[in-house]
């Protein structure tokens, strides 16, 4: 089907008025579950703005489900659509299901009657930014960068570049499961989509499946594991092993030197000092010996000596491995990648294509350097189109990154759907980010109090938020009610109270711990009841959460990232004054912007966004 055929027929299916639709945003919630809503979501963002923000939510519920039936390969994924009209929770009938396919497939046929080729392909038309890439005819062991803007079409770029030199293998690097899962449906078939975590554990970490640390190598497992020796307290020497160890795992590095110790550290009375370089030396040889017996296969009831993720990694990427069976090897977010990963993509002799935006680097505490600016390219190429949002978020956009980063060179550019920034008379999904889970404690409270709380979802769910952790932290100040502490971290200093706990968060410098404590000295004997009410109200699955009680969720804005397009929301954290910037830029001063704002930003996939930092 030409492009303006496929978007004029869904235009039409979005157009035709019936009694179909009676809840769309019922209907919405069920459209979801199918596993080409990604898919359509992107076409309609991308190619018909004005349906996503049309204020008959109707239109959009059926251009959904138009282009679904469009990018459907075969039967099977019309009875899945079928079965998510069916949900519980559909307002439609079987009736009403049959009817809608009885229409759209008489518009089909009437298409076909008359000539018009049909076709579910997505190659519509790119921009000239977009144009450029594709037309770039990668060699073996070129660098290419591509600079992506928020919303600009990066994967669908990709897509359509895949699909073009389609005789190439690509490898998609993305930078987490959920993605690559996403990437998977999305390209074509000679695209593998992998983490670069999953091809290690396929060549190295499978073998240290009886011994693996599923979470994080933590100070006070490393305190245990270290020999007894006079000086610093065992926390702080953990700390500053499992310091050394992190930025060796995220270097290219062949073993672990001074230059992976920390710089600074904390002394017994909790000040702030210089780590003397004996004292580095011994750390080095702390940590090697951590390291040495966690390369070792047998199993371990020492948690400090048990494979970390970024441990296997590490050992692949000393390995040298070969990626030979690929062409080309596309890297997503590359600029939160670390120089372990660099150095494993960069020793290919493929072809490389690194993408993302150094505006939006977020993981810089987990090694990563920013690629797009230090990594030797060939070529260059940049998307400033956003798809994402209007001129209006754009120029605040485009405005802040001018201001505090001094980016004048390329211009974030919007589309012509309506967005502003404003608080007036937005509706949609409620999504409230912070900087800290104890800013999103503190709206769980807000929210969640009255006659009518909220119904609330906190992301990834109570357990990965550690509600019952702040819970069990309460309990250390009330040994005399002898209450069960689940957490078995936390129960070890049952005896010694929190005050103890407190201690070892300071020097170990923990601060997700130092957070929950925060949160109970915030709230006191008002724990227990908050907790109770917050896992009340809580919602598990907000897309079966049904049409009346639609959740606002609440997450810390590191781990929302990507999931709405929220890099459209990266450069907006912050706002200040216009007044502010004006008198810093004046004085010549980069502008610093304050350190508590509240921004709403209006409509970006249907959702509102509240950020407070």
């Amino acid at each position: 089907m030409h492009p303006q055929c496929m978007l004029g027929f869904i235009r039409c299916v979005a157009a035709v008025r019936s009694c179909h639709c009676r809840d769309p945003t019922a209907i919405l919630v069920c459209l979801e579950h199918h596993s080409l809503f990604p898919k359509a979501q992107i076409c309609i963002a991308k190619n018909l703005p004005d349906l996503e923000s049309c204020k008959e939510k109707a239109a959009y519920v059926r251009a959904v489900m138009a282009a679904i039936v469009l990018f459907a390969g075969g039967v099977c994924d019309i009875q899945e659509l079928v079965g998510c009209l069916q949900r519980p929770t559909s307002p439609m009938s079987l009736m009403d299901i049959s009817e809608m396919l009885y229409c759209t497939a008489t518009l089909l046929y009437a298409m076909r009657e008359n000539g018009v080729q049909i076709s579910n392909r997505t190659d519509l038309q790119p921009t000239s930014e977009q144009q450029q890439i594709l037309n770039h005819a990668l060699t073996p062991g070129e660098r290419v960068k591509i600079v992506a803007f928020a919303g600009t079409g990066k994967t669908s770029t990709l897509i359509q570049y895949a699909r073009k030199w389609s005789h190439l293998h690509f490898l998609y690097l993305a930078f987490n499961k959920t993605i690559a899962k996403q990437a998977s449906q999305l390209f074509p078939d000679n695209v593998k989509c992998k983490t670069i975590h999953s091809l290690a554990y396929t060549e190295v970490g499978k073998h240290y499946r009886r011994k693996l640390n599923l979470g994080s190598l933590t100070s006070y497992l490393v305190s245990f594991a270290l020999s007894n020796r006079q000086g610093q307290s065992p926390f702080i020497r953990g700390k500053s092993v499992v310091q050394t160890l992190a930025a060796f795992f995220a270097s290219a590095d062949v073993s672990i030197a001074v230059d992976h110790t920390p710089i600074w550290c904390k002394n017994h009375r909790g000040e702030k000092v210089l780590v003397e370089q004996r004292e580095k030396q011994i750390i080095v040889e702390e940590a090697k010996e951590i390291w040495s017996k966690m390369q070792t296969l047998s199993p371990t009831g020492e948690m400090a000596h048990r494979m970390t993720h970024d441990g296997y990694l590490k050992l692949w990427q000393l390995q040298k491995p070969s990626l030979s069976e690929y062409d080309v090897i596309l890297v997503d977010e590359a600029q939160d990648c670390t120089p372990a990963v660099m150095d494993i993509v960069l020793s290919q002799p493929c072809g490389v294509i690194l993408v993302g935006d150094p505006h939006q680097q977020i993981y810089t505490f987990r090694g990563a350097v920013n690629t797009l600016s230090e990594v030797p390219h060939s070529r260059i190429f940049y998307l400033t189109q956003s798809f994402r949002f209007g001129s209006e978020i754009a120029y605040v956009g485009a405005t802040i990154l001018d201001v505090s980063k001094g980016v004048r060179k390329k211009t974030l550019v919007g589309n012509k759907q309506e967005s502003d920034v404003s608080g007036v008379g937005v509706e949609g999904t409620v999504a409230h980010l912070s900087r800290t889970n104890k800013t999103v404690f503190e709206d769980a409270v807000k929210l969640t109090c009255g006659d009518t709380p909220a119904k609330i979802h906190l992301l990834g769910g109570l357990k990965a938020f550690g509600l019952e952790k702040i819970h069990d932290l309460w309990k250390l100040l009330h040994p005399e009610l002898r209450l069960e502490i689940k957490d078995p971290f936390i129960k070890k200093w049952a005896e010694k109270g929190l005050a103890s706990i407190k201690d070892y968060a300071d020097k170990a410098e923990d601060k997700q711990l130092e957070i929950k404590i925060a949160i109970v000295e915030t709230y006191w004997d008002r724990i227990p009841e908050l907790v109770e009410r917050i896992t009340r109200c809580h919602v598990l699955a907000p897309k079966k959460a049904g049409r009346n009680h639609v959740p606002v969720r609440l997450m810390e804005v590191h781990f929302a990232f990507g999931l709405w397009g929220l890099a459209g929301l990266e450069a907006l954290l912050f706002r200040a004054s216009a007044g502010l910037l004006r008198r810093r830029r004046k004085k010549g001063v980069q502008a610093r912007l304050p350190s508590r704002a509240l921004l709403l930003v209006k409509r970006i996939e249907r959702t509102v966004f509240i950020v407070t930092v």
